[in-house]
């Protein structure tokens, strides 16, 4: 991804949100907040129609960057998931398909986070 030139071209094929903006070997907002924004454009010095929603962390971050066993990914996001509900954010996960296979730590693991995310 290479910026503005990614940016502008989602903008000129009419996309209107875009949910790329993350870390792949951190957990955390990659822009510092955790709300979707409309992209400001340096280069033109202009704030676009483009509403970016950042997201917070990525399954491959838990697995293979931080080596966690899946038994362990609840406790890695649990408080990510009340940090980002304690402000009031839009919170946003990536789950690659091949991260939902049928395995029974991981099950119970993410049925854990998804029910504490789905909570008010």
């Amino acid at each position: 991804m290479s910026f503005p030139e990614t940016y502008e071209s989602l903008i000129e094929a009419g996309i209107t949100d875009d949910y790329s903006m993350g870390y792949a070997s951190m957990s955390g907002f990659r822009a510092g907040i955790a709300n979707p924004f409309r992209f400001y454009n340096l280069k033109e010095e202009e704030e676009t129609s483009l509403l970016i929603h950042p997201f917070m962390f990525m399954d491959t971050t838990l697995s293979d960057y931080m080596k966690l066993d899946p038994s362990e990914y609840k406790d890695a996001v649990l408080p990510l998931i009340d940090a980002v509900k304690s402000v009031s954010g839009e919170l946003i996960g990536i789950w690659h398909n091949y991260a939902l296979e049928d395995d029974e730590n991981k099950h119970k693991s993410l049925e854990e986070i998804f029910a504490r995310a789905a909570q008010q």
